[in-house]
């Protein structure tokens, strides 16, 4: 199935959890705990480019806390109607003093499922959309959907970003929202 990254724990990052997972088709991270307490640490998970549409990805059960650039980051989840990418039952959490950027951002999906994950901000406040626990930016691309995520911003702000460019079976429905 490609890159598979299972059941782990990462502690004590310095600034990458798992750092840039760059070209691996059907790569799959699932159960892994990754967490620090260094005030640098930027990613938990950088992930992009990294599905072909016959090997989608599996972002599953994993537990992921303490950094305030991203959480996680996940760049073009590929999948296709039939054999769809998942991002599913993740907690991804900030309790920092710096300003948190994102804690789940996913972005230019097709045939992704992002849905039953918890993303908790209780860093720095801000009022910007770019600071908030949950950014979904489908553009226009084809057929995914968040729902079902709670989305949590202690420090006030923004709670969740979704952005849709054109109507093309995208949905985001049924996400618990608390700032």
């Amino acid at each position: 199935p490609g890159l598979v990254i299972d059941s782990n724990t990462i502690s004590n990052v310095y600034y990458y959890g798992i750092n840039y997972i760059y070209y691996f088709n059907g790569a799959k991270v699932r159960y892994n705990n990754i967490s620090t307490t260094s005030t640098s640490a930027y990613y938990g998970l950088y992930y992009f480019y990294c599905s072909g549409n016959t090997q989608p990805i599996e972002f599953i059960g994993n537990r992921i806390s303490g950094f305030y650039g991203y959480g996680t980051l996940i760049y073009y989840p590929y999948g296709t109607a039939t054999n769809r990418s998942v991002i599913r039952n993740n907690i991804i959490t900030y309790n920092g003093t710096s300003t948190s950027y994102y804690q789940l951002f996913c972005g230019y999906s097709t045939y992704t499922d992002v849905i039953n994950n918890t993303a908790v901000n209780a860093g720095g406040a801000s009022s910007s959309t770019s600071y908030c626990p949950g950014y979904i930016y489908f553009s226009s691309y084809t057929g995914s959907r968040a729902d079902n995520n709670l989305f949590a911003n202690y420090s006030g702000g923004p709670v969740m970003y979704c952005y849709f460019y054109g109507c093309y079976s995208q949905d985001c429905d049924y996400n618990n929202l608390y700032s």
